[in-house]
């Protein structure tokens, strides 16, 4: 979440509205007092995740979350966690 004056906002408006695009939430602040807060339409954030991120109990740069390294559920398994998904829907 990024936080931004609204002079600074009003100047720099299409700056702004192509990090929303992109999955960022924008907080406008009025003398350091958030006033509005600009959230891409694709992002229906429930909320109590609005509220953490209020608090500041949480950060969100709207983006997905990183790419985690593939584990093994039985440590003699040579299969990943996704092989063993895929292969049990089937």
């Amino acid at each position: 979440m990024e936080k931004v004056g609204v002079r600074e906002f009003k100047n720099h408006l299409g700056r702004y509205l192509k990090k929303v695009k992109a999955g960022t939430i924008v907080t406008i602040t009025d003398r350091n007092k958030p006033v509005a807060r600009l959230v891409p339409l694709s992002s229906q954030l429930p909320d109590k995740v609005n509220e953490m991120l209020e608090d500041g109990k949480a950060s969100w740069s709207g983006g997905k979350p990183g790419c985690i390294t593939p584990v093994s559920l039985q440590p003699h398994s040579e299969k990943t966690l996704g092989e063993m998904a895929v292969e049990d829907r089937r």
